[in-house]
């Protein structure tokens, strides 16, 4: 029978910092990508000069991504360090965090993609809804992608940790070392 390895209470620690920094990475592409799509719906909704937008937007997702990063970071280091008693391997907490990232990012896109359907067959409901919509039905469309993507990212990352808590937690059930619940008893009465 293996005994469990040693804790690392390092790892949720590292946890955190790469949450941060995952945060930080996605969030300044995320919003590198809609700087680009609609340097508009950061002039309106952040009322940012046109020359700058979208340096802003990078730095404004690097901002936002550091803080969703954070919680994101917390709730599963907390997670990690409870369902594997701080014995889990590394490469358990990076499996988690590479899955909450894809999840982060496809909400993203399915986030921007509604609000780009929503725009395109409920105009008047979706400009009477939502602050400074364009009338032009591309502008309109770019518009509303950055929002809905913006919506799509701060859900994801709730859902992401949801994600990675649960992945993390049943993979290392599997990882985790055999332990017997009670001593065992040898033939020659002495206990292993």
């Amino acid at each position: 029978m293996q005994e469990l390895p040693a804790r690392q209470v390092w790892v949720p620690a590292l946890m955190l910092v790469i949450g941060l920094a995952a945060g930080v990475v996605t969030g300044a592409l995320t919003n590198a990508i809609n700087g680009f799509i609609s340097p508009l719906y950061f002039e309106t909704i952040m009322g940012w000069d046109p020359p700058f937008v979208w340096l802003m937007s990078i730095e404004q997702g690097m901002l936002e991504g550091a803080v969703l990063g954070l919680f994101f970071g917390l709730v599963v280091a907390m997670s990690f360090a409870v369902s594997t008693g701080l014995r889990g391997p590394l490469r358990l907490a990076g499996g988690a965090l590479t899955r909450a990232t894809a999840v982060c990012l496809i909400c993203w896109a399915i986030g921007g993609s509604i609000a780009v359907a929503l725009a395109a067959t409920q105009p008047s409901w979706y400009a009477s809804t939502f602050v400074g919509v364009p009338g032009d039905p591309g502008e309109r469309a770019r518009y509303a992608w950055v929002g809905g993507s913006i919506w799509g990212a701060y859900g994801g990352t709730f859902i992401a940790a949801v994600v990675a808590c649960v992945w993390q937690h049943l993979r290392w059930r599997r990882l985790r070392p055999a332990r017997a619940g009670f001593p065992v008893l040898l033939g020659d009465g002495g206990t292993r």
